[in-house]
């Protein structure tokens, strides 16, 4: 929701991800992203995060 944005809710449900796939072994996540310039914003403020691929969706009508 725009209301709860830029208030550091989705950096730190992040970071606690990582470190649950951390303890768990993994080392990558690879995640969907939105394409708004926004979203695309947070995603390069991320730590240690690359941007690669976009995602494609097709829907089957």
């Amino acid at each position: 929701m725009k209301s709860s944005r830029h208030k550091g809710v989705a950096q730190a449900l992040l970071e606690e991800l990582k470190k649950e796939l951390k303890a768990k072994g993994i080392d990558t996540l690879i995640a969907l992203t939105a394409s708004n310039d926004e979203a695309q914003s947070f995603y390069k403020a991320i730590p240690n995060s690359e941007m690669h691929d976009i995602g494609i969706w097709i829907n089957i009508c």
